[in-house]
């Protein structure tokens, strides 16, 4: 059983209909390839589709910067589509930005010698700033037992 087939017999059980929803979802694949196509290479890999409704696309941009260049292309890229059987509905289109799950950045451990501590330390003393001299500690705990 294929993954649309599970989902039609999952719906159906929840008493969704759905014939009409997934029918959508198809149109809005073949839609999403089809601009895509229209797109220049730079651009398609940057966007997807989020839905067609009230006659407005609403493509969705990784950042603001392709969503800006989206903008631009948009009224040639909505002349293309009116000029196709079936997209001439088509009033508008909305671009959104939506960014790309940003994955996690490792911190990086800092390790001092232990007379760039004490360095450090000496420094502190001498400086009258407690949120200074308290950051200037902070940062000579960092050293590298020898």
């Amino acid at each position: 059983m294929n993954k649309l087939s599970q989902l039609s017999v999952l719906l159906q059980q929840c008493g969704i209909a759905s014939d009409g929803l997934l029918q959508h979802g198809q149109r809005l694949n073949l839609l999403e390839q089809l601009i895509k196509e229209l797109l220049d290479s730079g651009s398609s890999l940057h966007f997807r589709l989020g839905n067609y409704r009230d006659n407005t696309l609403i493509l969705y941009a990784d950042s603001n910067a392709w969503a800006s260049r989206l903008r631009y292309q948009a009224p040639a890229l909505l002349t293309q589509l009116r000029k196709m059987e079936g997209l001439d509905g088509i009033d508008r289109i909305d671009v959104r930005v939506m960014p790309q799950e940003i994955k996690s950045i490792k911190k990086q451990h800092v390790s001092l010698s232990s007379a760039a501590s004490s360095c450090i330390i000496a420094c502190a003393d001498g400086v009258s700033d407690e949120g200074l001299r308290n950051a200037l500690r902070h940062l000579a705990r960092h050293h590298k037992p020898d």
